[in-house]
């Protein structure tokens, strides 16, 4: 399963453009995509005010055809308001909830911190949840250990981990955890995790290769290890250069050269550069994608 994880296409002003958001779904819903996250970290969520999310989410579920499912990302920074938001999206019609690490006290974000988070929202929550680990933005890693104590619990239905380490989702595999969901949020680490078993993807370079990604994690399920190579490859550096070093804005000038609606960042992110944009057009150019 292959979930993109979507941009949020801002108009020059810093506005979301809520056309170019359907449009962008409607294209998107002819490739061989599973479902959608709305409200993540390429979907700039914590530059979104609430009136905002719950808009795009509306959207969203009104966009995605029929087959798709979609996941909302819903954690704040309190186990309240977690809740509150989950349930939200849940009287929606979402499918799940992402649910990322708290991250504000991250000091103080011990096991015992996150498995009384995790837990409580599971408990409250009216829809599945997953778990969402991205150390590189937040500063909290999710322990290990704790990762079979919450696979236990029957709403937690998973987790995206987007730290990128093979090792440590090798670990969780090796868990064998049952009806536990492992998705990679990290284009680096989806072809060995999908050889491993891993369930899916949740990916910013979807927006902008959406059916080759697919590919890539079907290809690999099957047990075609050469083929599936042969697109991560060819992705790889896509992956590291417009989505690693030049974030939100870099996937969005791609999706506009692709003949999609990236639009702007919202900021304090700034639009690429004109050097940057060069560099984009040049690497889509040479991996086929353009």
């Amino acid at each position: 399963m292959i979930y993109i994880a979507m941009i949020t296409p801002f108009n020059r002003v810093g506005s979301i453009n809520y056309d170019a958001h359907r449009r962008n779904i409607e294209k998107w819903n002819k490739t061989g995509i599973s479902g959608y996250l709305v409200l993540g970290s390429t979907g700039e969520a914590v530059h979104l005010s609430h009136d905002e999310k719950i808009k795009l989410v509306e959207i969203t579920l009104e966009a995605k055809s029929v087959d798709k499912k979609v996941i909302a990302g819903t954690g704040l920074f309190s186990t309240e308001r977690t809740i509150q938001s989950t349930n939200e999206v849940a009287a929606l019609g979402v499918d799940m909830a992402l649910v990322v690490t708290p991250f504000f006290f991250k000091g103080l974000m011990s096991k015992a911190a996150l498995l009384e988070h995790y837990r409580r929202v599971a408990d409250a929550a009216k829809i599945p949840i997953l778990l969402y680990n991205v150390p590189q933005y937040t500063g909290v890693n999710l322990p290990i250990e704790a990762i079979p104590e919450l696979a236990e619990h029957k709403n937690i239905a998973g987790m995206k981990d987007s730290s990128g380490n093979i090792y440590y989702d090798a670990r969780i595999l090796e868990m064998k955890l049952p009806d536990f969901l492992l998705f990679v949020g990290n284009f680096t680490a989806l072809y060995q995790n999908a050889l491993l078993g891993a369930n899916g993807g949740i990916l910013a370079v979807a927006n902008v290769a959406p059916s080759e990604v697919s590919k890539l994690y079907k290809l690999a399920k099957k047990g075609e290890a050469k083929a599936a190579g042969e697109i991560y490859l060819r992705l790889v550096e896509v992956n590291s250069t417009i989505v690693g070093k030049m974030g939100p804005a870099g996937v969005k000038y791609a999706m506009d050269l692709l003949g999609y609606e990236g639009l702007y960042p919202r900021p304090p992110l700034q639009p690429l550069s004109k050097e940057e944009k060069r560099k984009v057009e040049e690497l889509l150019k040479t991996k086929g994608l353009l």
